[in-house]
Order: C-alpha cells, then structure tokens, then sequence
C-alpha cells in the first residue's frame, strides 16, 4: 500500500503540477515533442490514467532516448530525451522533494547561483490556484548568473584578495551514484516507496546509448536533475560556509577567493577529501590556484546583452540604447520592463554601420586563424576568443533579422566562410553559428563545404546533427539527391544524424509524393522509436489537419 506521501506526490494535482513545469522547461534539446502532442491531444484523460498507473503500480520507467553532445576537450557529453510519462513522473518527484527542502536550500542563496529554486516551488499544488502562473522550476538564469559574476567581480576588485581556487567535478552528472543521491534524500525524510521508484527509474534512465551503468549517474537534461545535482552538492556548499571561506558555485563550477594562498591549498584538500566521500572526485585538468588579476578583461561578462551601444540623437539629446538579444523566457518581469526599444527606421544607418565593424573584426578573426592547424587552434586554448568570436556572430544574426525587417537586405554571401570555418573551430557550439546560417535562403554554392565538414565530423553526431539543419539550403531537390539521402538514412548508424536527414526530407514533402512513400518505407524500417515519433510529429505539425492516429497509420 502506498505511503500518505507517495500520493501526495503523484496525485492529480501534482501531476498537472508536473506536467506543466516539464512543458515551461527552458532545455528543448531534451523534450519529448512527439509525446507531448500525444499527450496533450486528450491531456484530462492521459494525465489521469498516469496518475492511476501510479497509484495502482503499473508505472514502469522506459529506457530513453540519448545522444552525444561534444566538449570543448573533444570528449562527449551524454543528453537524455525522457519520453512524456517519465519526465512528468521525473518532475513530479523533484516538486515534492523541492516543496520540503526549499528553505533549507534557500539559507545557501548567496554562494549557489544555478539552478536556485524558484520562491513558487514552497507553494506545491497551491500555485495551481494562482490567478497568474509562473511555472519555471527555477529562478530565471539570466539574473542567476549576472548575481554570480557580480559577485566575482566585486570580490575581484577587494584589493585583500589576492588568490583564486578555480575547479569542477569531473563528468559530474555521469558519476552520481544512486545511493548517494537516496542517502541525502533520506536525511529529508523522504518516503521509502518514493525513493524505491526514483532508484528504479535512474536505473533505467542511466548511462549512454549503448550501455546502462547501473546505480550510477543521472540524466543530464531534465531540470529535476539539476536540482538532484545541487541537492548532491549542498553539503559541499555549507562546508565552506562552515569555513567562512569566499565561495561561489554555479553547478559545478566552483570559484573560491582569498588573501592567503595556503587557505585555498587546505580549502581544496578538504574539498577533494569531501567529495570522495560521495564517489565524486576533482577534475583536475580543470582545477588551479591563481593570483587574482584584477584587469576589466579578466572580469566575468554579464549574459544580459549583446553589448552594442548605439546613440540616437534626438532633439539635440543623446540617449543610449542597448539592442539586446536574449531568451525572453528567461528574462523576469523587472528586467525586461528595463529592455529600451528602438525607432527600427530610424536608426537603419546605426545598424549598417554596426554590422560593418562586426564583419570587419570576424573577418580578422578568420585571416589571423584561419591557416592554424585545427588540433592546436588558438580556439582550443584562448576562451577570449572563442566568447568574443560567439558574441560578434550573436550580434550579427541580432542586427541582421532587424535589417531583413526594416529594409529587406540580404545577408552578405562573404560571411557564410566565417561561419563555416567558426563551426570547424568552435564545434561544440555549432549550433551557435548554424543560426546565423539560416538567414540565408540559399546555400547551394556551399554543397562541398557542407560535406567536407559533415565528414570532418563523422565522429560527432551532434555536430553533423546541426549540420544538416540547413543542409537542405544546398541542394537542389531533385530525384537523385533524394535517393542519395534515403541510402545515407539506410547506411547511418547514429540515430541522431538519421533524424537530421531525415527532417530534409520531411521539410521537402508533398501529398502522394515520391518523397512520402520513401519515408513511410524508412519510418517503418527506423529502429530507434523516439526517431520514428519524432518524425511523425514533424511531419502533424506540417499537416496540422491529419491527425497523428493517421500518420501512424499510413506510416507505421
């Protein structure tokens, strides 16, 4: 029989609860899309037989669907897709444990800057009766690590300080154990039957695609493993409290600051000594003690905006105005009332003269570093130019959406080398600079650079991944280039890169054609399920008037 907890957690209203924070959750790369349209196609029903599954037993985690996302070392992450039943039953959990851990975690604010719980999270189900709604899980990440570099910065600039402990935990989301995690849990004196079924999940959730590490590592995507991940480190954070040391954490990111550089050796010894005992260790190829420069470009930058100050005269006044860019979903309400917008028209000079400078100094950039050999690339040792180099294109893609609106201009064919030649550089942010590439309308001049670098990549699936979202841009669609694709999804091994090809043809679909019968004939064939749903819906969503029972039906 199911403990008084346990039905609280699982009720109707916590699974509501639930399901309404995984669909708010700002990490896309990692949601279901083709069982949240399921889902939500009869939500009432679905989420009450889910809640019954619960209740009665019958729930069973499914093993999901993962893929390899690269570093900047070259080595590869793995990220976890959780189909729509796990992820709410995932979150579900994280809410209840949240709901009787938050002002325990909120005496820790001033040292712990990610993924901080949002004040609502104390609520429970009772937000549900709110009249306005914010469902995020965590505080808004903009103004989380804007507090975080402030407050390096203002540590930075004590002249005391005179040494920074800058260190990380080595593969931390693959190496939580399980029974760690179920410890600290249980100091919450959270339920048994709960903790039973996250153990049982975790199992089936845990490891890479090829092979589950059983009683180890959590999935990295979800945000309840972010706060399972901050809840694993808390009594890390209250260690240096206890020390009075100047501490500050983002994830695993762990700054600290002092006078003395002794403190800081002792500080990390005991760190290292702490974390051992949870079978986490230091990674030390990303761990030193330095002296503190205190140099403006040392300074950590604010994620705000893109920086771009552009005067506009006005009545013999100048007024400055920051064009910003930024993820609106993760800006508060305070912070975007102070977001100043601009006459787009009238300051269509402006924006021609900004986006000249940026090409001229990417343009640099690329004839400065273009001739190096990739493995020693001054990309792969100078984070400078890797944050100055991402946040020149960031600006450009800004400057140039406003420009194809006010004034319907063309973006500059000489760019796309940069942005090719950024990807072959900086390719565990790809997908950065794929964006700028979507502005153009056509790309077929490129066909061979695309290639060169799919096949540069073969060893990273998600960089090839990235690729072929505009991969369609260059090719000329006809039969032959259509049969090439349908041979590389039947040869490809990684399901990622199948999907990839597979959304061209897909984008290039039309009703009874050719195309059609080639991908009913691939779908049916395609191994991996969540490939399968994932098309499905990408094909629902440009038939909105078919309903997904059909497509299945004719493809399945």
């Amino acid at each position: 029989m199911n403990s008084k907890e346990f039905k609280k957690c699982f009720s109707a209203d916590s699974i509501l609860l639930a399901w309404e924070r995984v669909i708010a959750s700002v990490g896309t790369d990692a949601k279901d899309y083709f069982g949240i349209s399921v889902f939500n196609s009869d939500l009432t029903q679905n989420l009450k037989n889910l809640t019954e599954e619960l209740d009665s037993g019958k729930y069973n985690p499914t093993r999901p669907f993962k893929y390899f996302e690269p570093k900047i070392n070259g080595t590869q992450r793995t990220k976890t897709v959780l189909g729509i039943k796990d992820a709410i039953v995932y979150q579900a959990i994280a809410n209840h444990v949240a709901e009787i851990t938050y002002d325990h975690f909120s005496e820790t604010r001033h040292f712990v800057f990610g993924s901080v719980l949002s004040p609502d999270v104390k609520k429970g189900v009772k937000l549900l009766e709110d009249d306005v709604i914010d469902y995020y899980f965590f505080e808004y990440y903009v103004s989380l690590y804007n507090r975080f570099v402030q407050s390096i910065n203002e540590t930075v600039d004590k002249r005391s300080i005179k040494y920074q402990l800058e260190t990380d935990i080595t593969s931390f989301f693959d190496t939580i154990p399980h029974s760690t995690l179920i410890i600290e849990l249980n100091e919450f004196k959270i339920a048994n039957d709960i903790l039973q079924l996250l153990g049982k999940c975790l199992n089936f959730w845990s490891g890479t695609r090829d092979l589950q590490t059983i009683g180890v590592g959590i999935p990295q995507g979800p945000a309840a493993s972010y706060f399972f991940a901050n809840l694993i480190l808390d009594s890390l954070d209250r260690l240096a409290m206890k020390n009075g040391l100047t501490y500050y954490r983002f994830m695993d990111d762990i700054r600290i600051y002092d006078s003395n550089k002794n403190t800081l050796n002792s500080a990390l010894i005991s760190f290292d000594r702490h974390l051992k005992s949870k079978s986490l260790s230091i990674n030390i190829k990303k761990t030193s003690i330095q002296e503190v420069e205190r140099s403006d470009s040392e300074k950590g930058r604010l994620l705000d905006a893109s920086g771009i100050k552009i005067k506009k005269h006005k009545k013999s006044k100048e007024i400055d105005v920051d064009i910003l860019e930024h993820d609106s979903s993760q800006i508060s309400g305070d912070e975007e009332k102070n977001i100043k917008s601009l006459d787009k028209r009238e300051a269509l000079s402006f924006y021609y003269d900004a986006i000249e400078e940026i090409e001229n100094e990417l343009v640099d950039i690329y004839h400065n570093t273009k001739d190096e050999n990739i493995l020693e690339s001054s990309f792969l040792k100078d984070v400078k130019l890797v944050r100055r180099f991402l946040t020149l294109a960031q600006k450009w893609r800004l400057i140039t959406q406003n420009l194809i609106d006010i004034d319907d201009k063309v973006p500059d064919y000489e760019m796309v080398d940069i942005w090719l030649f950024g990807i072959s550089r900086i390719f565990w942010k790809a997908n950065n600079l794929i964006w700028n590439l979507t502005y153009y309308l056509d790309l077929k001049d490129y066909n061979d650079e695309f290639n060169n670098l799919i096949n540069d990549f073969k060893d990273y699936e998600w960089v090839q991944y990235q690729l072929l979202a505009v991969y369609g841009k260059t090719l000329d669609f006809n039969s032959q280039k259509v049969n090439s694709i349908i041979k590389k999804i039947s040869k490809e091994k990684s399901p990622l890169v199948r999907l990839g090809y597979y959304k061209i043809l897909v984008e290039k679909i039309k009703a009874n054609s050719q195309i059609a019968d080639s991908l009913s004939y691939l779908i049916k064939s395609e191994p991996e399920i969540y490939v399968q749903e994932t098309v499905l819906n990408l094909i629902h969503q440009k038939n909105l008037n078919i309903p997904i029972d059909n497509l299945k039906s004719w493809f399945l």
